[in-house]
């Protein structure tokens, strides 16, 4: 009894029993004629639950991460796990496991982006491709729908949530997609998409580091939207406050170079 504890009498109109058949797995997706199950870093697929399942893709994981997957606790801990598997109109399945997002499409997992948004309607993403232009989606969580708002300049590592706005930071990775040497903050608002700042990557080479645009973690604040470069010409290790605009735009500080 997942209740037993519990003194208060149970519903006389519904009971509660286990589906021993998926114990270790996690139903991800359910509809007439179609269930999607993971359980750790593998999503199976089948017709109905209770029905033979077919494994149709997983995450690859680093040696690491495959260990830690093994042990409940670990798995908790390292959030290695997925939250959405959203069957989308090509045939394809929409994930997000971990802090990852990505795309299995026949039999095969495809990373997409490295942090996606999440709001009550939508999963926003940008992807981190390295020779295809990258883009900002938004996946429609009621439909399962994709619609594309615009490309950026290059890979999106990192992305976060200020006010009414989604930002999404594209690193100076000098990649074979990326258009220019620069690090760019691009901004989602109502629907539009639109660059806040771009400053480009600095004389040391990307294998040392490449250039990026870090938010801090938590929820943040009222003020501003923070972030910090790292690797970028004439900015290195300073932090900066983005504001939204007034009558009068007002700087962070007098001699900020933006």
């Amino acid at each position: 009894m997942i209740d037993g504890s519990d003194p208060r009498p149970s519903s006389p109109c519904y009971r509660v029993q286990e589906e021993v058949s998926l114990r270790g797995s996690a139903i991800e997706w359910l509809a007439p004629g179609q269930a999607l199950v993971s359980k750790r870093n593998v999503l199976h697929q089948s017709e109905a639950i209770g029905g033979d399942f077919r494994r149709i893709g997983a995450v690859p994981l680093s040696m690491w991460r495959c260990l830690g997957n093994r042990v409940r606790l670990a798995q908790r801990a390292l959030r290695l796990m997925f939250y959405n598997a959203l069957p989308m109109d090509d045939g394809s399945v929409f994930v997000t496991y971990a802090r990852e997002v990505g795309i299995v499409r026949n039999g095969i997992y495809r990373r997409l982006a490295v942090s996606a948004l999440f709001t009550k309607d939508g999963i926003w993403y940008a992807t981190d491709a390295e020779f295809e232009t990258n883009r900002v989606f938004r996946i429609d969580r009621a439909t399962g729908r994709r619609f594309e708002l615009g490309m950026v300049d290059g890979p999106v590592y990192y992305s976060t949530r200020w006010r009414r706005g989604l930002f999404f930071a594209v690193t100076a990775e000098l990649c074979p997609s990326q258009t220019g040497r620069s690090a760019t903050l691009w901004a989602v608002r109502d629907g539009e998409l639109s660059r806040v700042v771009s400053v480009e990557k600095d004389r040391w080479p990307v294998k040392l580091l490449p250039g990026t645009l870090h938010f801090p973690g938590g929820p943040g604040v009222e003020q501003g939207l923070y972030f910090q470069a790292v690797a970028l010409k004439g900015v290195d290790a300073r932090c900066f406050r983005v504001e939204a605009r007034r009558e009068t735009p007002v700087r962070s500080s007098p001699d900020s170079p933006w």
